[in-house]
């Protein structure tokens, strides 16, 4: 069909062989440009992983506003602070019982925050933990997340957990 429209117009040969022509050159520019934006793509990706992975500002504030426990009807912690190996300052909750024989006798849950947020946001899970279990709840705030110093990674975060421990 089209080439009688072609046809009709007169020149079809010329037209299709001046396609022709052009198709090899328009292919060859159209695979450079979406490669070198696939290339760009892979490297802003590569570039700002880290903030992808651990966003540690998200959500707005988070690096410093951290609410207390005793916003959530838990008077009783001690505001931690614990320096790693590789001398950076982290911070943490110990949540405790009322009395210090029932810290002694109580368990004490561990909890590490999820990537995103800061210890303050998961003080309404450690208040059931603490309500329900009847244990004590350290909670941790990574480096580069809430109070504490130092940038994300995940080498520094397996740190801080083994700082904690």
């Amino acid at each position: 069909m089209l080439y009688a429209i072609l046809a009709y117009l007169g020149g079809a040969e010329e037209t299709l062989a001046s396609i022709a022509s052009w198709a090899p050159t328009i292919t060859y520019y159209t695979v450079v440009v979406v490669s070198g934006l696939v290339v760009l793509a892979v490297t802003v990706v590569w570039m700002f992983q880290r903030d992808m992975v651990y966003p540690a500002a998200f959500p707005a504030h988070s690096r410093d506003r951290v609410t207390l426990p005793s916003q959530f009807g838990m008077p009783h912690f001690d505001d931690i602070r614990l320096e790693t190996p590789d001398k950076v300052l982290i911070r943490g909750y110990l949540i405790k019982r009322a009395t210090d024989e029932e810290t002694r006798r109580a368990s004490t849950v561990m909890y590490f925050h999820a990537n995103a947020g800061n210890m303050g946001h998961r003080l309404p899970v450690a208040k059931l933990m603490y309500d329900m279990l009847g244990c004590n709840v350290f909670m941790l705030s990574y480096r580069g997340y809430g109070l504490s110093d130092g940038h994300p990674s995940e080498a520094g975060i397996k740190t801080d957990a083994l700082t904690a421990l």
